[in-house]
């Protein structure tokens, strides 16, 4: 438990409920157990090392990878008599299922002095081969009564809303909370070692002669834990407000620590001077928050260029982004409305989308309000939440044609989830109601492209902009 514990920080609760299921070998199991919680919270990889430290048997499967009941049965099987496919064996696979029937026959032949767990992600793919695959999945032990065997059940978001949807009831449900900031620092501090290695080899590729090298290298095997401590600090100040999601926020970590170490290997600024080094690294931070979820990939450098050059090819790799890009054509007006949204003030859509607002008194509060500099400028602090109704109003707003509200328009918005175009704040089970909020991820060179390739001004909408 303790190992499990300095592994996966925060996860005390979710651990706690997985021995009281699991971890008696004495009891039985319940038949199924849905794991639901927000993705990038550890559900899958905190539990297969439970599992791993247990004496379980266990098969996990991926059900993206599963597109027949045949491949779906047969991996569950190889995994369980843990049979691998190999050129020794012509990769023949341990026992043929062409049936649910099938698969039970081979169970039943197993130990029943061991325990089986089946561990199924993205089980609402299952749907898409066979309506009956998930309720014999969910009730196991009463096809298979010799064996102490429980299917689990992964879940993020829509499939909640799945097991709904079916009347399917899993015998236990277990929530894992997203991270909290002092788990997420732990979380990244792992990482200290890997970064220092990134910024060696990074300078060993570097083309300085050899003194110049070495004295780098030298600083940065005297970088102590502090000085990454004050890191991952001033990172999470930035992000955690609007990123729970623990591998982005690794990823993002990672990406931008080279910046953030540059001024030190150049004996610019001192590792202490945790105040310089965060004003270094504000506008660094501020493009990173426009590109989150987009993996906007950044090139290991010291030489970090100035802002227009680095604007420039932020533009030049957007652009090749934008032509990768194939969405419907409203999808692209709904994923438009959704940064309309995040970037404007919910009080003047009125006034940007209505022709006849009514005429503007140009008082000296507004124009004030004009002159403010650009680090004000709300497309560059970051996107803001908004509700499924704001996005749909403004979705009808800025459309000419006329689009019936269908099941299709919030399909669409889901999908946009899943490519990570938008996120969700709160909610997230709750769209069809319109309770949900979400935010846009994406940069303003982004859209615009976007908006090019649909004939839409983005700009022209922006409030920033008028």
């Amino acid at each position: 438990m303790e190992q499990l514990l300095e592994t996966f920080p925060g996860r005390g609760s979710y651990f706690k409920d997985l021995f009281r299921l699991f971890g008696n070998e004495s009891h039985s199991f319940p038949s199924s157990v849905l794991i639901d919680g927000a993705s990038g919270t550890g559900k899958t990889s905190a539990l297969l090392n439970f599992l791993e430290q247990s004496s379980i048997s266990y098969a996990y499967i991926d059900c993206i990878e599963c597109y027949t009941s045949k491949m779906f049965f047969e991996a569950i099987v190889n995994k369980l008599y843990g049979h691998e496919l190999t050129p020794n064996n012509n990769f023949e696979n341990y026992a043929n299922c062409d049936s649910a029937e099938d698969l039970m026959d081979v169970l039943n032949a197993m130990d029943p002095n061991k325990q089986y767990v089946i561990v199924l992600k993205n089980f609402d793919r299952l749907h898409e081969i066979e309506a009956n695959i998930l309720p014999i999945m969910m009730r196991l032990n009463q096809f298979v009564p010799v064996l102490n065997m429980s299917c689990i059940l992964i879940a993020s978001q829509t499939p909640l809303n799945y097991i709904g949807k079916q009347g399917l009831v899993p015998t236990m449900t277990i929530h894992c909370d997203q991270y909290g900031k002092d788990d997420l620092l732990k979380i990244l501090s792992k990482q200290n070692d890997r970064l220092r290695r990134t910024m060696m080899d990074i300078v060993n590729e570097g083309t300085e002669d050899k003194d110049k090298r070495n004295q780098r290298l030298q600083i940065l095997e005297k970088l102590d834990e502090r000085f990454f401590i004050g890191y991952f600090s001033s990172f999470l100040d930035t992000f955690f407000s609007i990123c729970r999601n623990a591998k982005e926020l690794v990823y993002l970590s990672n990406a931008n620590f080279p910046i953030y170490c540059k001024p030190v290997i150049d004996e610019e600024i001192r590792p202490t001077e945790l105040r310089k080094l965060w004003k270094n690294m504000e506008l660094p931070f501020k493009m990173a928050m426009n590109t989150i979820y987009c993996r906007v990939e950044q090139k290991n450098t010291l030489k970090i260029s100035k802002e227009n050059d680095h604007n420039g090819a932020a533009l030049s790799s957007t652009k090749v982004e934008v032509q990768k890009l194939e969405l419907p054509h409203y999808t692209k007006f709904l994923l438009i409305a959704a940064y309309l949204a995040s970037h404007n003030d919910a009080k003047i859509d009125k006034r940007l989308f209505v022709k006849n607002h009514g005429k503007q008194k140009k008082r000296l509060q507004n124009i004030r309000s004009k002159a403010v500099v650009s680090e004000k400028f709300s497309t560059q602090i970051g996107p803001k939440s908004f509700n499924i109704d704001r996005l749909l109003a403004i979705f009808y707003a800025i459309n000419d044609t006329k689009v019936s509200l269908t099941s299709d328009l919030l399909v669409q918005i889901s999908n946009l989830v899943r490519l990570k175009y938008l996120t969700f704040v709160s909610g997230e089970n709750n769209i069809v109601d319109g309770s949900a909020r979400l935010q846009c991820n994406v940069t303003l060179n982004f859209i615009s492209m976007v908006g090019k390739h649909v004939g839409f001004n983005v700009r022209q909408y922006l409030y920033d902009f008028m």
